[in-house]
């Protein structure tokens, strides 16, 4: 039997992803959804949520009772909300889970739809994907509608008593005087959003980066840089390398075109560097340490990664201040508004979480890391062929390249590869120092200008 359950809660709200992978959708799709909505409307059922975070352990961590979080990247009293709102998202919630909720104040959740049953082999992804969408606009028209109740002062049914007994726990109460009070029920009525839990994403993104680990604390520690700046490729894609945006950001940090080809080698047919873990790393962590010179503190070079610079030394020179905070309270314009709020109380969110991922996810399966220094960057001294370089390369070889589309016949000089075992006298190894010491993009240029196929 399929069904949902609407979760109403009190105490914690919940984004969904950015990123939509679609599908083709065929009269037979639309038909099965007409059938199944028809067939189990009579089998939805209201129960109580169960997160699998509780309370108190949400409340622990969100506290760093361990004393794990640098005070440089500790949740302050003005993003505490966000912060642990996203916590939640990250932590409390599946991707099975949607929260309706509103979007300036994350104190306040109308409900949590789980979606948790609603699968089977009869079902298609694209047919799951349009009943979960249905079913999400249905309950948040519900909640709509008993908004606009409110603001007429109608308070009779239960949904309305629901509803209002949410907003006067929220901490932002409904206020008594009858105008204002129809304002502000309007207000929320425009507010509302909803958002996918991506508990399943995180503890996924943590497996996925688990072989890299070690390469990852060896790289950071050569740009001095802290580590909790590895909350942003968790943050973007949760730290999946498949990720793409319908804006065309690409990878596991989710470089932008323009952004990346000022970093890392132009894109070609074959080649596209974003896509490769390693590579993508060394070149958001040279954003990153471009960001903090010219921003001077992390909230706004963080914050910078996804709105970029300009708006934030604006508004920084303008308000003669130093911090995220105080720019958000006394500086409005239209690129610093909810994304970039909640960019940083992402980021702070998933600094806890993978702070304390050991408690969060105690079903983590422990995956082996490449051991110390094993992984190093290459360039190609001349044109190679590719079949040349597979046939004499280790078996993880192709893993550790995603970046390339195998299907061309040879790599051209300076081409960059990541590899496990020593590639030979036709590759220049670039250390983690001088992969520090200049972006990916001009390697070539510095270090490779002196070597050719001949050099022994």
């Amino acid at each position: 039997m399929m069904r949902y359950l609407l979760l109403f809660l009190l105490f914690l709200p919940m984004r969904a992803s950015d990123t939509w992978h679609g599908s083709r959708s065929t009269d037979g799709d639309f038909l099965e959804i007409e059938s199944v909505l028809e067939d189990h409307v009579s089998t939805i059922q209201v129960q109580t949520a169960k997160a699998a975070l509780d309370d108190e352990t949400t409340n622990r961590i969100l506290s760093d009772y361990q004393q794990l979080i640098p005070n440089e990247f500790k949740s302050s009293e003005y993003f505490s909300p966000f912060v642990r709102f996203w916590f939640g998202v990250y932590t409390r919630y599946t991707s099975s889970h949607i929260v309706i909720h509103d979007k300036e104040d994350l104190g306040i959740v109308y409900g949590v739809l789980d979606f948790s049953n609603v699968s089977g082999n009869q079902i298609t992804k694209f047919a799951r994907a349009s009943i979960l969408e249905s079913i999400t606009k249905e309950k948040t028209n519900e909640v709509k509608n008993v908004l606009k109740e409110l603001s007429e002062g109608k308070t009779e049914s239960r949904h309305a008593l629901t509803v209002l007994k949410i907003l006067q726990d929220s901490g932002s109460p409904p206020p008594a005087e009858s105008f204002a009070r129809k304002k502000y029920f309007l207000s929320k009525l425009n507010n509302i959003r909803t958002q996918t839990g991506q508990r399943n994403l995180i503890e996924g993104g943590i497996a996925r980066m688990s072989p890299y680990s070690l390469f990852l604390k060896d790289i950071f520690h050569e740009f001095q840089l802290p580590p909790e700046l590895l909350s942003i490729p968790f943050l973007e894609s949760s730290f999946n390398n498949n990720a793409y945006s319908k804006v065309g950001a690409s990878g596991v940090w989710q470089f932008m075109p323009l952004i990346a080809s000022y970093f890392m080698p132009k894109k070609t047919k074959f080649i596209d560097y974003r896509n490769n873990p390693l590579i993508s790393s060394v070149a958001a962590l040279h954003l990153l340490s471009e960001n903090k010179k010219i921003l001077k503190s992390w909230d706004l070079a963080v914050t910078a990664y996804n709105s970029g610079t300009k708006h934030l030394v604006k508004a920084r020179r303008e308000l003669g201040v130093s911090s995220l905070e105080e720019i958000f309270k006394n500086y409005s314009h239209p690129h610093l508004g909810f994304a970039s709020k909640n960019f940083y109380a992402e980021f702070i969110a998933l600094v806890y979480t993978l702070a304390y991922r050991d408690e969060i996810f105690p079903a983590e399966k422990s995956i082996k890391p490449y051991s110390k220094n094993t992984i190093n960057f290459f360039m190609a001294k001349c044109n190679l062929k590719t079949k040349d370089i597979l046939d004499s390369a280790s078996a993880d070889f192709k893993d550790l390249n995603p970046h390339f589309d195998w299907k061309q016949k040879s790599l051209s000089r300076g081409t960059i590869v990541v590899s496990a075992a020593e590639l030979g006298q036709k590759f220049l190894k670039i250390s983690y120092a001088s992969a520090a010491s200049s972006r990916p993009h001009k390697w070539m240029a510095q270090y490779l200008k002196n070597y050719n196929c001949s050099t022994r």
